[in-house]
């Protein structure tokens, strides 16, 4: 199965669920994958790639992460991103909570 047809499964599946699948953030998980999966996955519109490496030369980790992907992609380390959707989740509930209800 593609790439392509592994996204469409996965927005059916968040619809059948009753969510929007453009309120949720899919991350696709690459481990055990090369790059030109990884290439695949951001040209089918995935923005967030998970363990995006297979290498175990961490010389070649590093070229990866730092001068091949940062060309099609933000790389952030998991603790980054980790960061900044608390960041985003404390904002939204700050907001909500000035918003009138009722």
């Amino acid at each position: 199965m593609s790439v392509e047809q592994n996204l469409r499964a996965v927005r059916e599946k968040i619809e059948r669920a009753g969510r929007n699948p453009d309120d949720v953030t899919i991350v696709a998980v690459t481990k055990g994958f090369g790059p030109e999966v990884c290439r695949a996955a951001l040209n089918a519109g995935l923005t967030v790639l998970g363990d995006a490496c297979t290498e175990g030369d961490d010389e070649v980790h590093q070229v990866l992460l730092n001068k091949v992907f940062p060309r099609q992609a933000n790389v952030l380390a998991v603790t980054d991103w980790t960061a900044r959707l608390e960041f985003w989740e404390r904002t939204a509930t700050a907001l909500w909570r000035r918003a009138p209800h009722g």
